[in-house]
């Protein structure tokens, strides 16, 4: 009943197409619907339709790419593949009512697929792949019950299969791969018993695939991948597949394991089923498959080791099970499979040590990828026989030993990666003999030179050293010999010298990268000549002062449009900040660590004046810190909006914070502290809010700081060293005064002066009158020349608990021999420091009770305040002042710290008066027996605070 609602329409269709072809009595029905389909061409660079399709012509069976039949001379073929043609296709083409073929492959037709095709029913074969047609296949199409070849791959096809494709019973090849089809494959397609290619990869397919299509004996290739398909293989995937030859499902979301009847396919040669999700054993029959030539299980989640199996496949050219999650040794046989080309085992747990004889059986290897394994040992000498060999990858190991000289037989090699192992030695110069392209060697123990002969290899375009022991100089000639090079990596090893100028001959360089060496001399001004320049990094070398010559270098960067990351840092760089404004695509600029002075260049926005950082639109790292730089902050600083890291710190910077800082959206890390900076903190960086780090500490800022948005969770420590700002509580300062109190101030300044004359006067003669009596009557009691303790208050466990977070780690300030230190809150706000002892620590009672004696008997300004203590049978804790500069040590020995001369000098001074206190002033000397950098506390206006009294000693 269906089959006769479809075929009614397409009656209907064909007397209509039959009645406007009769219309035209001087043409045949075929000869009109080629005329047509030549009308809708709209473009023939071969001039194939103009000088040959014509109506003039004596038959249409003489155009090119027409076929007629012997008998009726009616159209059977037309054949017009790879012709260039461009233009859609007409629905006159159902009108060739006798055409068997139709190949119109490889053109640019575009538009639907005229359901009228429908009509051909002796069609055998379609090929219309390689084209732009776009839209469903008409469900016409799936009736053409005679077709045997259908090819629509490459096209821009839409829409699902059709259930119908099971009654195409005579298809032999489906191709309908690389479109955007979508949907479930029909079970129908298991009806399809005279089938030999199944090929839908790289569409838009989900679900799983029929088990049924497994049971089509004829199949011999199935390319199912690239697509969404999931579901596992059924257990008798090959018993009904004898002639398969090429298996793809590569690219889904299969799972479940590999079926172990795989080995029925007898004649399967190529096994694809990489970026899956298949688990469990590669089964150890696949080695019974003694024609394949190419596996492919890379990218699954396997587990087990590599069957010894496979090293009977002696056809086997191709073996991939990369990033498979294997384990265990890799089989030796795999190295006697002669015909092996690529062998392709990386990112596995694979262990143990590469066979001697590695390459003696392996003429014809070209690839190996070994790499991010756990393999050891040495690289056997006999690597030098794979004599084919061009890509040799063994990173991310661990062999050791010397890199063999007989590597240099290597005589195709174009790439080597040897970097994170533990070689160590000399480089060979044997290497200079081979035509590397790639060479990657760093994150070794390699020492002594670099051979020459290397700056000599014509190809070489990636050249990394980096991390290694390497010494001596590099030749004067470097740049002439590697006229390819794109990226030269040299960093943290201990290479001197001048750096070469030729370099600039290696005119396509992007990335150099030689910092943290020892390389000294003047800055070459033939680096600016490298046009491609994208990352510059000379950090932490030994370059001496350029004088006259300096910002000639520095301005030379004008040419360099393409760097993205300049670092000089940690030099001797000179003079006022560099000239670098033309760098429009600047993303990171590290100069911290110089001598630059001067101050920051307020040219912003005039791209033609070098001093100019205003256009550096997409920079979003920028550290000037450690430097000489002077003069106030320019406000167009805050014209960058992508800025995220801003360091300025450790300068002679002055004046106010712009508002416009304001305006850095991006901004994360802002560090303006150690300069002469004042005015207001202003309001505009609560707006800031990405800001997680933000430092103004040791400037003279003033008034009141911000307490919302990004400024809710910052600590004291960001603003200490200001005396004269004010807020909450929170931030260790004191109390903002109150607007009337302002206006006093006028009355006050009048007042104070004769107040204050007047109370020095009768200081003055109260001290005169009661300075005998002071003498003979003074005591030698801490409490008469101290301030007395504050009122006790007992601290329970559970409120030390609330002010750590539950002694959480992130409050966690230290760790000492006896205990640990947390940093806590209390509920009135103050902050406080919690030593809690380690009760399974032998001798922590009597440490304990010595720094409660110590610590509760004396009292100086230069001795940790202890606050309360908390005691029982399961936890013991002093409860101490919060000192919020840390210890003495993390300012003399950590990065980021630093201590001027005259604070070196406060702190020796208070030092000295603590312990002079200890043995001299008090009525019981004490020996602190512990004094070291770490005990030492600095608190927000860095005066020194001796602790830590477990080991003191009572003499007495």
């Amino acid at each position: 009943m269906i089959m006769g609602f479809i075929f009614l329409p397409m009656l209907l269709m064909q007397c209509f197409m039959a009645a406007l072809a009769m219309s035209q009595p001087n043409l045949t029905t075929d000869q009109y619907a080629l005329l047509q389909f030549k009308a809708y061409i709209t473009s023939d660079p071969s001039n194939i339709m103009s000088s040959n399709w014509s109506s003039s012509a004596t038959s249409i069976c003489n155009w090119v790419g027409v076929s007629c039949g012997a008998f009726h001379s009616r159209v059977t073929a037309l054949d017009l593949p790879n012709m260039n043609l461009t233009g859609s296709l007409p629905p006159h083409l159902g009108n060739l009512s006798f055409l068997v073929s139709i190949n119109l492959s490889g053109n640019s037709f575009n538009g639907h697929l005229p359901p009228e095709l429908g009509m051909l029913q002796r069609l055998r074969f379609m090929d219309l792949s390689f084209n732009f047609l776009d839209g469903c296949i008409p469900d016409e199409i799936w009736l053409l019950s005679k077709l045997e070849i259908f090819r629509l791959g490459c096209n821009r096809l839409t829409g699902t299969i059709s259930r119908n494709i099971g009654n195409l019973t005579k298809l032999r090849i489906i191709y309908l791969g690389t479109t955007k089809i979508r949907g479930e494959i029909p079970k129908g397609i298991g009806n399809l018993h005279n089938l030999e290619k199944l090929s839908v990869g790289n569409a838009s397919l989900s679900g799983l695939i029929p088990p049924n299509i497994f049971n089509i004996s004829s199949l011999r290739w199935i390319y199912l991948y690239t697509n969404n398909l999931f579901g596992t293989l059924p257990i008798e995937l090959c018993y009904h597949l004898p002639n398969l030859e090429e298996l793809y499902l590569h690219k889904n979301q299969l799972n479940g394991s590999i079926p172990s009847s795989i080995h029925r396919c007898k004649k399967l040669q190529w096994l694809t089923l990489s970026i899956n999700r298949f688990t469990g054993y590669i089964p150890r029959s696949i080695g019974n498959l003694c024609e394949l030539t190419e596996i492919y299980l890379n990218d699954n989640e396997f587990k087990g080791e590599i069957p010894e199996e496979i090293g009977n496949l002696h056809n086997l050219e191709i073996l991939s099970v990369g990033n498979a999650s294997l384990s265990g040794l890799i089989p030796p046989n795999i190295f006697n499979i002669s015909s092996l080309r690529w062998i392709y085992l990386f990112a596995n747990n694979l262990s143990g040590t590469l066979p001697i004889d590695l390459c003696y059986h392996l003429p014809n290897l070209e690839e190996l990828y070994l790499h991010k394994n756990q393999l050891t040992g040495s690289i056997p000498s006999s690597i030098g026989k794979c004599k084919k060999l061009q890509l040799l990858v063994l990173e991310t190991n661990r062999f050791t030993g010397y890199i063999l000289r007989s590597i240099g037989n290597l005589s195709e090699l174009t790439k080597m990666y040897l970097t994170f192992n533990d070689l160590e030695g000399k480089i060979p110069e044997e290497i200079g003999n081979l035509p590397l392209r790639f060479l990657d060697m760093g994150f070794n123990f390699l020492t002594g030179s670099i051979p020459p002969m290397i700056f000599n290899i014509s190809t070489l375009e990636i050249f990394y050293l980096v991390k290694n022991n390497l010494s001596g100089h590099l030749p004067s000639t470097l740049g002439l010999g590697l006229p390819k090079l794109i990226e030269l990596a040299l960093s943290n090893n201990k290479l001197s010298g001048n750096f070469p100028s030729s370099i600039s001959n290696s005119s396509q360089l992007t990335i150099l990268d030689i910092n943290y060496n020892s390389f000294s001399g003047l800055f070459p001004n033939s680096l600016g000549n490298l046009r491609l320049l994208n990352w510059l990094g000379l950090v932490g070398n030994m370059f001496s002062k350029l004088s006259t010559s300096e910002r000639s270098f520095l301005s030379s960067f004008i040419n360099c449009r393409f760097l993205t990351r300049l670092e000089i840092s940690s030099n001797s760089l000179t003079g006022v900040l560099p000239e670098i404004g033309n760098l429009s695509n600047l993303i990171s600029l590290a100069l911290y660590g110089n001598d630059l002075a001067g101050p920051i260049p307020a040219t912003i926005g005039r791209l033609q004046q070098l001093e100019d950082f205003g256009n550096l639109k997409v920079l979003i790292n920028m550290d000037l810190s450690r430097n000489q730089l002077s003069g106030n902050l320019p406000s167009s600083i805050g014209d960058l909006k992508d800025l995220t890291y801003l360091s300025l710190a450790e300068n002679a910077l002055e004046g106010n914070i712009p508002q416009s800082f304001g305006g850095m959206v991006s901004l994360v890390f802002l560090d303006l502290s150690n300069n002469i900076l004042s005015g207001v903190i202003p309001k505009s960086l609560e707006g800031l809010s990405h800001l997680k780090f933000f430092n103004i500490s040791f400037n003279r800022f003033e008034g009141e700081i911000p307490s919302r948005g990004s400024f809710k969770n910052l600590s004291a420590q960001a603003f200490m060293g200001n005396t004269a700002l004010c807020g909450l509580p929170r931030f260790q300062v004191p109390p903002c005064k109150s607007k009337s109190h302002k206006k006093s101030m006028h009355v006050l300044r009048l007042v104070l002066p004769l107040v204050a004359a007047t109370i020095l006067i009768l200081s003055l003669i109260i001290i005169i009158t009661f300075k005998r009596q002071y003498k003979s009557k003074a005591k030698s009691s801490d409490e008469e020349i101290l301030p007395s303790l504050p009122n006790w208050k007992r601290i329970s466990y559970l409120e030390l608990q609330h002010a750590t977070d539950n002694f959480n780690e992130r409050n966690l300030l230290g760790i000492g021999s006896f205990g640990s230190v947390y940093n806590g809150t209390l509920p009135n706000g103050m902050n406080i420091a919690i030593k809690v002892f380690n009760l399974q620590v032998e001798g922590v009672l009597k440490s304990f009770d010595t720094e409660c004696e110590v610590l509760c008997n004396i009292r100086h300004r230069n001795l940790v305040k202890i606050i309360s203590s908390c005691c029982n049978e399961d936890f013991k804790a002093l409860v101490l002042e919060f000192m919020p500069n840390g210890t003495l040590e993390k300012w003399l020995y950590s990065d980021g710290y630093c201590l001027n001369i005259l604070q070196r000098l406060n702190i020796m001074i208070d030092v000295a008066s603590a312990l002079e206190h200890l043995q001299h002033g008090h009525s019981i000397p004490i020996i602190h027996c512990d004094l070291k950098p770490s005990n030492v506390l600095l608190d927000e206006d860095m005066v020194a605070h001796v602790g830590d009294f477990g080991l003191a000693k009572l003499l007495g």
